[in-house]
């Protein structure tokens, strides 16, 4: 056969070494000489491995609280708009309740005979969110979605990261979600 200039060609027996006491080394599956790792450097590789859990675990569990403060303003945000689409759908006022206590936030409205119903299902706030107000809070629109009652903003507090979030309400019903402070 044929070989390029310069090629060379190895063979098995160029492949096995023998050592000192004449076990062989290093070959193509090989039983004799096959090497592991020794305790020392698996002990090495995870002593580097828990230095960088321990380095990242923090800094995660930051963005997973940052992350539960921006998702609960969100969700406060969309729950706002829907009730503003319900007051102008219902063609009456519609109010957004934030039950303190029972950490849910719910839309309401009234029948022509004024009897109060819920509209949709209750949405459940995070554990460490907490809302900067002294009781439960109510948001109304009227029939035309403008804002209506309640206070223009809502502030959400992330209790471990210590952060707030508000959510803005125009005269207009418009609702905004402001900066992380």
């Amino acid at each position: 056969m044929n070989r390029p200039k310069g090629a060379v060609r190895v063979t098995r027996s160029d492949i096995m070494q023998v050592t000192e006491n004449g076990s062989a080394e290093g070959g193509v599956g090989t039983s004799n000489g096959e090497r592991g790792f020794s305790i020392i450097e698996i002990i090495v590789v995870l002593v580097v491995i828990a230095i960088m859990v321990a380095i990242a675990v923090p800094g995660t569990i930051k963005q997973l609280q940052a992350y539960r403060l921006q998702n609960s303003a969100a969700v406060l945000a969309g729950k706002l708009d829907e009730a503003r689409m319900n007051a102008i759908k219902r063609n009456r006022t519609v109010w957004l309740r934030i039950d303190k206590t029972a950490r849910t936030e719910q839309i309401r409205s009234n029948t022509p005979l004024g009897v109060v119903y819920d509209i949709g299902y209750p949405e459940l706030l995070w554990q460490e969110i907490n809302l900067d107000a002294p009781d439960s809070v109510e948001v109304a629109f009227d029939s035309l979605g403008r804002y209506a009652s309640g206070p223009p903003t809502v502030v959400l507090i992330e209790s471990n990261l210590a952060k707030r979030k508000n959510v803005m309400i125009s005269p207009a019903g418009k609702v905004t979600v402001g900066m992380t402070y």
